[in-house]
């Protein structure tokens, strides 16, 4: 799978049939760059999309104002799964099976 870094705060996340996994991380977070890493990796689902988000740069800041609910966020990797453009899963660590578990919830449906 490809990652792909966040480039605005306005920026549609699940749209056109897709699902988009938003990573949100830190720098200098080992588990962050794991669980980045076994994404890249990964040959899940076709129609998943993968961005990352450094919660501490200006575009995280503006993020969290934007979004309420993530100015609680204190442990990272916290993902979040869009579909139709809402949030509809979100959980903390870095794990193939949290991911798949809420792909099928969700109707996505992961090849591996």
């Amino acid at each position: 799978m490809h990652l792909r870094a966040m480039t605005h705060v306005d920026e549609a996340l699940g749209q056109g049939g897709r699902i988009t996994l938003l990573v949100i991380g830190r720098p200098g977070c080992d588990d962050c760059t794991r669980w980045h890493h076994e994404l890249e990796q990964w040959e899940g689902s076709p129609l998943l999309d993968i961005v990352t988000l450094n919660i501490r740069s200006d575009l995280g800041s503006s993020f969290k104002e934007a979004n309420t609910w993530a100015s609680h966020i204190d442990m990272v990797p916290f993902n979040v799964l869009y579909v139709n453009g809402e949030a509809c899963a979100h959980w903390n660590g870095g794990q193939l099976t949290g991911l798949t578990d809420r792909l099928a919830q969700t109707g996505g449906s992961p090849s591996s």
